[in-house]
């Protein structure tokens, strides 16, 4: 055979393959993908087809709630607007009380709530030691119009508090008297009452009860030194706490001590543990009815 008729062929050949090729690429890509079965049970093998099991949906694992729940006050906010922005750089869920009668009570109050935290207000009472009395404070013998006139013009300082608590006040929450005058002002204002337990003696937590008002009572001061070892020792008390009945309460202030050691305490709270608002703690314990929900209502 000539080669050229040889290499007419190979050619012919390889164009008909080319042809045939093209062709079943064409109708490949126009026919409808097959559609797969959404729940496969059996996988075609060389020695047969192999039975694969049911494929059941995951259910979705519930988070599991903190053991333990943290609340923290900071009080004294106010004095300045360097230790207001300090203040805010703290997690949100801890809630800032405000002193009234403040160069900076108002704005530190708007301020605050703007960056998404609760406020309370930190409402200055009348102590034992007459030295430590201040402009405001609520006395054990005013009369209810006194003040209700008194309290009106903290809130315009501090206005539409989530809660108060008192501010010095060993004598005031000594006082049946007082604290019953008290009660019956904040009583329909939706605001609850968080006793600092400035003395031993007060009747802030018990009374409130009573009067239907939802309170709580502080269990550990964080920082009555300015000093970092006094401050962790005190924490560790606070977890003790909360490890023991559920949950504590615990108050700090806007000092530049505290500000400098209490990021690290919040930032590496131990497993379990949780930092809650002290509005959402206060609306869990008043809404427990069963017996341990009464002791822990109680402190015990």
């Amino acid at each position: 055979m000539r080669p050229e008729k040889y290499r007419l062929r190979v050619f012919l050949v390889l164009l008909f393959l080319s042809t045939i090729s093209l062709g079943y690429l064409e109708y490949s890509e126009k026919k409808p993908p097959e559609r797969r079965s959404s729940s496969i049970k059996k996988l075609p093998t060389y020695r047969g087809n192999l039975e694969l099991p049911s494929l059941k949906p995951r259910k979705k694992r519930k988070k599991k709630k903190a053991r333990y729940r943290i609340a923290l006050i900071i009080d004294d906010v106010g004095n300045s607007k360097e230790m207001v922005y300090r203040v805010a750089k703290l997690p949100v869920t801890v809630t800032p009380s405000v002193l009234p009668f403040r160069e900076y009570s108002l704005w530190a109050t708007l301020y605050l709530k703007s960056m998404g935290f609760d406020v309370m207000l930190h409402l200055p009472m009348q102590p034992q030691n007459p030295e430590l009395m201040e402009k405001g404070m609520l006395t054990a013998g005013m009369g209810k119009s006194e003040m209700e006139k008194r309290l009106k013009e903290a809130l315009r300082d501090v206005p539409f508090p989530v809660g108060i608590n008192n501010h010095e006040g060993s004598l005031f929450t000594s006082s049946q008297r007082a604290m019953s005058l008290f009660f019956s002002l904040i009583k329909n204002r939706g605001i609850f009452f968080v006793d600092s337990w400035t003395s031993g003696s007060s009747v802030g937590l018990n009374l409130a009860k009573k009067m239907g008002i939802s309170a709580l009572r502080r269990d550990v001061f964080l920082d009555n030194l300015q000093d970092d070892y006094h401050i962790k020792k005190q924490w560790e008390i606070l977890l003790e706490t909360a490890r023991r009945k559920g949950f504590a309460v615990g108050i700090a202030h806007a000092r530049w001590g505290t500000m400098a050691t209490l990021p690290g305490l919040l930032s590496s709270l131990p497993v379990g543990f949780s930092l809650v608002r002290v509005r959402s703690l206060v609306k869990e314990l008043s809404s427990t009815s069963n017996k341990k929900g009464q002791r822990i209502r109680e402190g015990q």
